[in-house]
């Protein structure tokens, strides 16, 4: 480590070498003029937001990543998320730790600045060294054929490119988005403004087309990526209320947009359960794979105290209104206790030991001898949290992960449902 600087990109060409460093090591994908656009462009992004590993002796950058902010919507409760987004390392200087030693730099502006997650979209089984776990669905591929298509027409529906005029009709269908799921995204004004933008610019990555259709009574919204993973024409957005006879002329008019541009088939990359996805399965559209959001909870216990009114909401819609007693997550090291008094969380505590698991188990308060414990390990506490799975489906994965009784059990589905999330992307 003696061998490198680890520091922001607030040098004069900093931004000019993290652009030539990301393309050469994504050749032939242009990721540094997108690391490039992003740092002059995206909201909430500057060059300080970059953390880099200088080599001292050439005073080449050798290893990035960026920190790039969101909001995101936990059942109404607004969550502060970094994602750890662009990330690389120079083949030569792989395998000394200097992305464990940016991803602690980065868990340090999370903390100094309040972030109550971190996301990251990154490549499978690396990031779960760095305390990251699939939590969150995403990048599905439900591959519908064009052969199925082509004669739908349940409606008189005109299409067209949205614009910049359309920003608050876009907005207002985002927060049926919210409702409908319980982790998405939320973007701010200044965010749609910039993504209506690059919206046509093929260049970009992550560009893409917004289109609006609708008739005389009704109006949803599409996105089409111009970029993605698969051969197919890839769906990323849809109104979650999109009427069946809308979805199918969306359908139709994506095949014709298929054959312009030599696209073998529809990618719809929604939830499984979206409006347009349950549309599809029935003209024979099929899921193919999936990947998942990994997410890091850097403090449990806050982020269980930020999302109290949440919890308090789920005790209060269901048969234990009126509880009283301890929610305790047994995480074998340590536990967190929730007390609740007539259905309020009164108190959120971490309790730390080195005195082994049946100790943990045994510590009691004065408040109540009513104490529902959930045993899981530190791994699978953003599942748990974001609904990811239920209860049974972990179990049967991960043994290590279950209740001290049925009421336990009760509280933890309770608490912490399994619910469908789905985030779309803020550039």
């Amino acid at each position: 480590m003696e061998n490198y600087i680890f520091r922001r990109a607030i040098k004069e060409n900093d931004i000019s070498q993290i652009k030539e460093f990301f393309n050469e090591i994504y050749t032939p994908e242009k990721v540094g003029d997108l690391a490039e656009h992003f740092s002059h462009s995206l909201p909430g992004m500057k060059p300080e937001s970059w953390f880099v590993a200088e080599e001292i002796n050439s005073g080449k950058i050798v290893s990035a990543c960026a920190l790039i902010p969101w909001k995101i919507n936990f059942s109404n409760t607004e969550l502060n998320a970094a994602e750890m987004g662009i990330v690389a390392t120079d083949v030569q200087h792989r395998n000394q730790g200097l992305m464990k030693r940016l991803g602690e730099e980065f868990d340090k502006e999370m903390k100094n600045n309040n972030y109550d997650i971190s996301i990251i979209q990154g490549i499978p089984g690396f990031y779960s060294k760095m305390g990251y776990y699939y939590s969150v669905e995403f990048e599905n591929h439900i591959n519908l054929p064009l052969h199925s298509i082509g004669t739908l027409n349940y409606g008189r529906f005109s299409i067209r490119l949205g614009n910049i005029n359309d920003l608050e009709f876009f907005m207002t269908e985002e927060i049926k988005q919210q409702i409908r799921f319980n982790i998405s995204a939320k973007r701010s004004r200044e965010e749609w403004t910039y993504l209506l933008g690059i919206s046509g610019n093929y260049e970009l990555e992550y560009a893409g087309e917004f289109y609006i259709i609708e008739n005389e009574s009704d109006k949803f919204y599409f996105k089409i990526n111009f970029h993605g993973f698969g051969s197919g024409l890839i769906i990323s957005e849809a109104s979650e209320n999109i009427s069946f006879n809308a979805a199918c002329e969306l359908l139709n008019f994506c095949g014709e947009l298929c054959r312009k541009r030599n696209k073998p088939y529809i990618r719809i990359n929604l939830h499984r359960n979206a409006a347009l996805v349950k549309t599809a399965f029935n003209f024979e559209a099929k899921f193919c794979s999936g990947y998942a959001w990994q997410i890091k909870i850097p403090d449990a216990e806050n982020f269980l105290k930020k999302i109290s009114p949440v919890l308090e909401d789920r005790i209060s819609n269901s048969d234990m209104i009126y509880f009283s007693g301890i929610f305790r997550v047994n995480l074998y090291s340590r536990t967190i206790d929730i007390n609740f008094k007539d259905g309020k969380i009164t108190e959120i505590c971490l309790i730390k030991s080195t005195a082994g698991n049946k100790e943990i188990q045994n510590l009691e308060t004065a408040k109540t001898n009513e104490t529902y414990i959930l045993n899981t390990t530190e791994d699978m506490i953003p599942v748990i949290f974001f609904g990811h799975k239920n209860l049974n489906e972990i179990n049967s994965l991960r043994p290590d992960t279950y209740t001290e009784s049925s009421k336990a059990a009760l509280l933890t589905e309770i608490l912490f449902p399994k619910k469908d999330s789905w985030i779309y992307c803020r550039y």
